[in-house]
Formats: C-alpha cells, structure tokens, sequence
C-alpha cells in the first residue's frame, strides 16, 4: 500500500486490495462472457438452420419439388446444433456457479470496507500527517499570537486610560473636537473569518494570501 499514483499536485496512495478485487472481478467477467457468447452463438446457428429448413419447405410448395434429401440433412444438423447448445447452456450454468462460488472465497466487498476504513485509512492518515502538523502548529501559533496582542493592548489600554483623563479631548485649529482613542486594537489583526473558511472550502484563497507549494 505504499506505492503511489500521481493526481494533481497530491500523490495518491495505491489501494491494492481494490486493485486485486477489480482485477478478479474482470477475470471472471471475461470468463462470464465467453460462455454467455458460446450459448449465444450455437442459439443463433440454431435459428438459422430452423429457417434454412422452412425456406426449403416453402420451395417445396412454391416450386412444386421434391427437397426430401435436404430436409434430412438439415434436420441432422438441427439436431446436432440443438445437443450443443445444450451443451453450451450446462456449461454456462456450471460455469457461473465456480464464478459465484469464486467471488464468495475471494475479496468481498464487504473486505474492501473494512480495508478502506482499516490499513488504506490509516496509511492515507500516515501520509497527511505533515499537513496536519502544519495546522496543528500554526493553529497554535495563530491563537497564542491573540493572546500576546490581547495582552499588549490590555497594557496600552491603561496607559491609554492614564494619558485621557490628563489631556481629555481637545478642539483643533478649526474648532472641531479631536477625540484620543487607543494605539492599539485587535482591528490591527488580520483574523480568520468565516468568510475566508468558506473560501477555503470552495479552494480559494483569500487575496491576499498566496498560495505557497504543497509540502509533503
């Protein structure tokens, strides 16, 4: 399970059980097949003797002869055609039970679920790890740079308290009040949005952000 196959910029894990199941799957179809076309092809022989011998009957009205000798043989050959095509059918019919019996001892399908959320999840689980350290640590370094700058502001907040109500607001030249506010806010931070979730989703990027190689 460790090959891989290469799709888009990702490669894929090879599932080898589903490869083995399909491969056996189109063995035994191509076998299914090669007996369906034997029992198709001796039906139709069978059809056209049966109307090669009508035609001859039809002669025999419309012509006003005698094609005894030609009936006999082609009710021969309709006899002999009709013992292979029941040959055909038996072998068919015990040729579809060993394909039945086959697919019961082989992989089941219920054996590809179980590997799909067993072994090939786990290997596929294996190869995402890196992408889900990369999360993990900016996730961590995303929420703890919050918290440091919730911090600063916290500690420019009082220093911002203290100088306000020593100077309060003032009139400029003009005589418009110039109110003083903080130096500091979480507005300054570009957070996650939902909006830019939703972005990701689709597989975007928000703008301003660009798309770095993928790494694995």
């Amino acid at each position: 399970m460790g090959e891989i196959l290469v799709m888009g910029e990702f490669k894929v894990l090879r599932w080898k059980l589903m490869e083995e199941f399909e491969k056996e799957q189109s063995k035994l179809a191509r076998a299914s097949s090669r007996f369906n076309e034997k029992v198709q092809e001796t039906q139709d022989e069978l059809s056209c003797l049966h109307n090669e011998l009508k035609a001859v009957i039809y002669r025999e009205v419309t012509e006003e002869v005698d094609l005894s000798g030609e009936k006999e043989k082609l009710r021969a050959e309709i006899k002999k055609t009709e013992e292979a095509v029941n040959h055909a059918i038996e072998e068919r019919d015990q040729a579809n039970s060993v394909i039945s019996q086959s697919k019961k001892a082989e992989i089941t399908r219920l054996n590809l679920i179980r590997s799909w959320h067993g072994e090939y999840a786990e290997s596929v689980r294996k190869q995402a790890e890196p992408i889900l350290k990369r999360i993990e640590e900016a996730r961590s370094e995303y929420y703890n740079s919050l918290l440091d700058l919730l911090k600063m502001i916290d500690l420019y907040d009082e220093k911002y308290k203290e100088v306000k109500d020593k100077i309060g607001d003032v009139r400029n030249e003009e005589g418009s009040w110039v109110v003083m506010g903080p130096v500091l806010s979480l507005g300054l931070a570009k957070l996650i949005t939902d909006e830019e979730l939703q972005m990701i989703e689709r597989g975007q990027l928000p703008s301003d952000v660009k798309r770095k190689p993928t790494v694995l």
